[in-house]
């Protein structure tokens, strides 16, 4: 209702806000939004809660040998998790970086936590405080640049900024939170905030980035909508309410919406074992459970092959090629940039900097010259590795640019 009255009568989205509620029987929006919201978020018996799972696995070095498990908290929100959050929303959200959607009801997080069952119990305490707070407000973090920048950029002279998020509301108004250590800047927030035409708000409410140690802070341009979700997060039950239930690290949690599924979860993937061969390729990086291996060929090229690479990937990077292109260049220079490391570690010494130590590369002024440049390249690894699913992939970056020069040349 008010975005049509806002269009109808070219007036700001806040009066329009107002002017619906008093249609629909409230004093103004303020009113509205906390009547609607309290029967949601209040904290007595009769307010419905739905249970979501989070689940994380935590590993510690025990001299040789490691010990491991599980640790899943089951929290209670006023609605169902897959209406609170989705699987798009989670890099962005505060503490929810990092999990997977393993059902409905379950988040997992992906990786092992190395800091024994204390480190995953932070983990999930921190990721239940945002769905909480996700839950009652009806919030949702910004996923997008468009979202994003022009918002970040009115906030880079706020006093004391510290531990940002930014978060959308079902009717597009935006709320900026941030949550510094101190609370000393106080006043001069104040006055930015009015010289920047914009509301402020302190909730009575512990925060979400470090409760007892932050003071959550929150803006917007509309000061009912500030009002509103600060009335809303005063009301949230602590971040200390859940249940836990321990497990082995071999175990699997099966939540309710998962058994219903009748299927089997997918599990988590886990890192190859170190020096295996599988079809002419040897896995390394981090050895860390819920990580996939990166991949290398098995058998070394030579180091004057790499060389020269690295002579032809240092010019390619400073000749002004198009974005993807340098992109991929970049891409194929990390990688053998690794490789090499691992090929040759012993005889090489301070040789083993051969793609970023060392002087530039020579400018490659044109189209032609970058070519050949790239097909050089191409040719030094299809005759430099045997055939394995590393050096293809290698190959077809490169066969990106080389197609791009070829359309410029």
């Amino acid at each position: 209702m008010a975005i049509e009255i806002k269009r109808e009568q070219r007036i700001s989205h806040s009066l329009a806000l107002d002017l619906a509620a008093k249609e629909a029987g409230f004093q103004n929006f303020r009113h509205a939004s906390s009547g609607l919201s309290a029967p949601v978020v209040a904290d007595t018996d009769h307010t419905a809660y739905l249970t979501a799972y989070l689940t994380a696995y935590w590993v510690k070095p025990r001299g040789e040998y490691f010990e491991r498990g599980r640790l899943t908290l089951s929290v209670q929100l006023v609605k169902p998790l897959d209406q609170t959050v989705s699987r798009h929303q989670l890099m962005s959200a505060r503490h929810l970086a990092g999990f997977r959607i393993e059902a409905q009801d379950h988040l997992e997080f992906k990786l092992d936590i190395p800091r024994e069952e204390e480190g995953a119990r932070e983990t999930l305490a921190a990721a239940a405080r945002t769905l909480r707070f996700m839950a009652a407000t009806g919030l949702r973090p910004a996923t997008t640049q468009k979202e994003r920048w022009p918002l970040l950029t009115r906030f880079e002279t706020l006093p004391g900024a510290d531990h940002y998020s930014l978060w959308i509301d079902r009717n597009g108004d935006w709320i900026y939170m941030d949550e510094p250590y101190e609370k000393s800047v106080l006043a001069e927030r104040l006055d930015w905030a009015k010289r920047n035409d914009m509301t402020m708000v302190r909730p009575a409410w512990e925060g979400l980035y470090s409760p007892q140690l932050t003071f959550p802070f929150l803006f917007c341009d509309t000061e009912t909508v500030a009002a509103g979700v600060a009335d809303i997060v005063a009301r949230l039950r602590t971040s200390t309410e859940g249940k836990w239930e321990t497990g082995s690290y071999d175990s699997e949690f099966v939540s309710p919406a998962r058994a219903a599924l009748d299927r089997p979860r997918r599990r988590r993937p886990m890192p190859a074992v170190s020096g295996v061969v599988r079809n002419r390729a040897l896995p390394y990086g981090g050895a860390v459970g819920g990580s996939r291996s990166q991949w290398r060929p098995a058998v070394p090229m030579a180091v004057d092959g790499h060389r020269e690479i690295a002579s032809l990937l240092r010019s390619l990077s400073i000749s002004d090629l198009e974005y993807r292109q340098t992109i991929a260049v970049g891409k194929v220079r990390s990688t053998l940039d690794d490789w090499v490391a691992m090929e040759h570690k012993a005889g090489l010494g301070a040789s083993l900097d051969l793609y970023y130590g060392g002087p530039n590369g020579a400018l490659l002024r044109d189209a032609k010259s970058k070519l050949a440049a790239v097909q050089r390249v191409r040719d030094i690894l299809s005759r430099g590795y045997e055939a394995c699913r590393p050096k293809k992939l290698l190959l077809n970056q490169l066969a990106s640019v080389e197609a791009a020069l070829q359309k410029a040349n």
